[in-house]
């Protein structure tokens, strides 16, 4: 049965004033005081996570020191800048680079004990709220012409949780629509897009995943309505981000579609990170049934923390950068630029939701040629 506009528009505002809700909450859990108590246990804790993690391999971060400045600029905004003026000589640049001086491998279990354990963390429900936001922003722009099908795509999509929940915000609004819209998570690992598809086998068939890379997807030019990153950009190399950003907003619709990049940025450390979680989830963390896991989500949050400090390519993003990118190289329009926690300590995550302008494709013209291009020659090299 068709909804009426109205109907949508209520739902949609519905969702908006529950979600404003939701992160104030959230955010009164994130200013709770630690206390001298809560902050010895997890100093105490601290090395044992220490002596857990992997250590980094120092040869090939003192490599990778002597040489990155060789191949690539400083700031994120300037490699961006690089590969759009000149997508086949940056795309060059980072070959020759990784031959060279190889990435390392980053290694996350898909345990679905580990996710249950990490996915009812408050960070992790600021983050789907900051998406959810992104959406909403969407829908309220394109509810006045629902007729044509909303395309949603989530990069890095893991276990699924971020594509499921764009999948259930969209059934919520539209209700039985079933081509109304459509949900693709993307990730580059076999294990976790298996992983997700068992874990969403019994959700509706307009949520779908597969095999990809977000660094060179496999997807026409401005096909994509919108399109979520969460906790995926931090993983990729440093030099990479540049193809990500450039990849997002060529998918992404020409007249409008909206992006939602989140991710742990420089200010990022795992002593933080537990400092935040005895504030607002100690219950949680601190318990008797969750202490192990907790210590092997921690052991690799650790590990990706020294890579970010002994590896320049392998840096976790700036925030600021990260906003320089999208407003003075992509030109795009910045709708959100959020940090949290935003009291209690440093801001540990951030948020940008941007959308497409007319200055956005002016700027992707050479890139989104290029990659045009490729598609093509892919395609005729699989016929």
């Amino acid at each position: 049965m068709k909804i009426s506009t109205d109907e949508i528009n209520k739902r949609i505002q519905m969702r908006s004033r529950a979600l404003q809700r939701k992160i104030d909450f959230i955010e009164k859990k994130f200013e709770k005081p630690l206390t001298g108590f809560k902050k010895s246990i997890a100093d105490s804790a601290y090395p044992r996570t220490e002596q857990d993690a992997k250590t980094v391999d120092e040869e090939a971060a003192t490599l990778s020191r002597d040489i990155f400045s060789d191949y690539f600029p400083e700031t994120l905004d300037m490699m961006l800048q690089q590969l759009l003026n000149d997508p086949e000589s940056y795309i060059k640049k980072v070959e020759a680079y990784e031959t060279h001086c190889p990435l390392p491998e980053i290694e996350f279990s898909t345990e679905k004990k580990e996710f249950l354990s990490s996915a009812k963390d408050p960070m992790r429900k600021m983050e789907e709220a900051r998406v959810e936001k992104a959406l909403l922003f969407f829908l309220e722009k394109v509810n006045s012409n629902h007729s044509d099908t909303i395309t949603l795509l989530d990069l890095g999509s893991g276990s699924g949780r971020i594509t499921k929940l764009l999948g259930d915000i969209l059934k919520n609004i539209y209700g039985d629509m079933s081509n109304h819209y459509t949900v693709r998570g993307i990730d580059v690992l076999h294990d976790n897009v298996f992983g997700a598809i068992q874990a969403c086998k019994n959700e509706t068939s307009r949520v779908t995943f597969d095999v990809g890379d977000m660094n060179k997807l496999n997807i026409a030019s401005h096909s994509v309505s919108f399109v979520s990153s969460v906790a995926t950009s931090y993983l990729n190399s440093t030099h990479r981000r540049a193809l990500e950003f450039a990849e997002i907003a060529r998918v992404l619709d020409k007249k409008g579609g909206i992006a939602c990049i989140v991710n742990p940025n420089e200010d990022f450390t795992c002593r933080e990170y537990g400092y935040t979680m005895l504030r607002c989830a100690f219950d949680r963390y601190f318990n008797p049934f969750n202490i192990a896991t907790t210590r092997r989500l921690g052991s690799r949050v650790l590990y990706t923390e020294r890579l970010s400090k002994a590896r320049p390519d392998m840096m976790f993003p700036i925030h600021s950068a990260v906003g320089k990118a999208i407003e003075n190289v992509l030109k795009a329009t910045l709708l959100d630029d959020y940090r949290w926690p935003r009291t209690g300590g440093p801001g540990l995550f951030g948020s940008h939701i941007f959308a497409m302008n007319e200055e956005t494709n002016k700027a992707l013209r050479k890139y989104t040629e290029y990659r045009d291009e490729q598609l093509k020659l892919d395609r005729k090299q699989h016929q």
